[in-house]
């Protein structure tokens, strides 16, 4: 249930938190003005999150990848810490 278009607006972040919409809050990281509600959001909805937030870890955006390891830091699933230090590897100083 995806609550908004980003090409229509600002997404609906609260919204899409209480329906526990991971895939609307994943893509919601390319709302640059959105990124810090969107990586709360994700991490309040905790081990749902998980797995998407470790695909998108491998997005191109430095700042993309860079809130959705606050995300994963923030939700402390095991699985998570592969992917974020493989992550840290990266030449990015945001990252």
């Amino acid at each position: 249930m995806e609550i908004f278009d980003l090409s229509k607006g600002k997404p609906d972040i609260k919204k899409m938190k209480e329906n526990k919409d991971v895939d609307g809050l994943i893509k919601a990281l390319e709302d640059e003005n959105a990124r810090m509600g969107v990586a709360e959001a994700l991490a309040k909805i905790g081990e749902p999150a998980v797995e998407p937030l470790i695909n998108a870890i491998k997005d191109e955006d430095k700042y993309v990848r860079s809130f959705v390891a606050i995300a994963l830091a923030n939700i402390k699933d095991e699985r998570a810490v592969k992917p974020l230090i493989n992550d840290l590897k990266n030449k990015s100083s945001v990252v």
